[in-house]
Formats: C-alpha cells, sequence, structure tokens
C-alpha cells in the first residue's frame, strides 16, 4: 500500500515536471547509450512477466551522470528514467564492472529521488554523486544533502566535494531527462541454441 501512495506521489509530480522540464546536470555518452539501447529491452521483457508493460508506451530519457569521488573509473556511472506511459516508472542504472565494461540494474530504486530533485529550470539543475558509498545531491549553489547513506555508515568528505565543483562541474551541462529520447532494441531477436 505505501508503494502505491509513493507511485502515485511520483506520477503527480512527473506530470507537473513533464511540462517544465526535468533537468539534472550531466553530458551525454555515445558508448553508455548504445549499452542501454541493446539491453535495456532484457530487462523490460523480464519485468513484464511480473508487471505487464506495453512497450509501445515506453520511453527511456536521457543519462544521468552520477560522478564517483571515490575513484576514477574508465566508464561513467549513469541512470537512465523508464517513463511508461508518461510517467517515471523505473531507472535502468548502468556502472563499470570489474572487467571494465558496463553492466546493469534495473527497478524502481532511485525513481524517488529523480522524481523529487528533478529541476524544472536548467539554472537549478542537480547533479548526483557517490562518496564513500553516499549518494548525494549537489545542488546549484553547491550545498549538498545525503540521499542514500552508506551502509557502511562512512561520512561524506567534503574536501573531495569542493574538489568537484571547481574541475568536474564545469564539464556537465544541464538537461531534460524528458526530452531525449533512447532508442532501444523493442524486440530482442531470439537466439538459437543447438
Amino acid at each position: 500500500m505505501l508503494f502505491g501512495v509513493v507511485l502515485s506521489g511520483s506520477i503527480l509530480l512527473f506530470s507537473r515536471s513533464q511540462e517544465e522540464g526535468m533537468y539534472f546536470l550531466t553530458f551525454e555518452s555515445r558508448r553508455a547509450d548504445k549499452y542501454v539501447e541493446e539491453h535495456i529491452g532484457e530487462f523490460l521483457d523480464s519485468e513484464s512477466g511480473i508487471n505487464p508493460i506495453d512497450r509501445d508506451t515506453v520511453k527511456v530519457g536521457a543519462g544521468i551522470y552520477v560522478g564517483d569521488f571515490d575513484e576514477t573509473t574508465s566508464l561513467p556511472m549513469f541512470y537512465y528514467p523508464v517513463f511508461t506511459d508518461e510517467s517515471l516508472s523505473y531507472v535502468f542504472r548502468i556502472y563499470e564492472d570489474i572487467k571494465g565494461e558496463y553492466t546493469s540494474v534495473f527497478g524502481i530504486e532511485r525513481v524517488d529521488a529523480i522524481v523529487q530533485l528533478a529541476s524544472d529550470t536548467p539554472k537549478n539543475a542537480v547533479f548526483f554523486g557517490q562518496n564513500h558509498g553516499n549518494l548525494i545531491a549537489i545542488y546549484s549553489n553547491f550545498d549538498y544533502e545525503v540521499i542514500d547513506p552508506s551502509g557502511f555508515g562512512e561520512s561524506v568528505n567534503e574536501e573531495e566535494i569542493k574538489a568537484f565543483q571547481k574541475q568536474e562541474r564545469k564539464t556537465l551541462n544541464p538537461v531534460n531527462i524528458c526530452t531525449k529520447k533512447i532508442d532501444f532494441i523493442k524486440y530482442p531477436v531470439a537466439e538459437a541454441y543447438y
């Protein structure tokens, strides 16, 4: 029941934001987009076995970059919003695995954070980051908020966040995650096994 209340709140907030925009600081990565295009269809198929999804109503928005303050990886982490029937319903999270390739998680985790933190103007676009296992939101005035605390109880290192503000933030742009559409393979070709 609580899930239904949270989800309906998200839908209402998204409807408001759809007209005005849902802005985050991010950048485009063709490699990340390509991974999503090729793999999200499988996750949608799997989810549809539990909660039927009309693929014709699915829209995958622009990836939201999640900076990692703890370590430099070769592949940037992104949250891709997945809209069904014009509502933000899922998030497809992609990140680097130990082999240096993308791997992913699909589900409702982070939907509420994206809906609540989306700015309706480019000027106030929020940036997501991770620091010592904490998911944080950094606001346009450089204040930050811990969205999901570390499971190990580690605190955020403010010096690392300040260093980011001087460097990485300059390379990011406010993007309306609703307006960009990632084309994905809707009906994957079945593989034959002999």
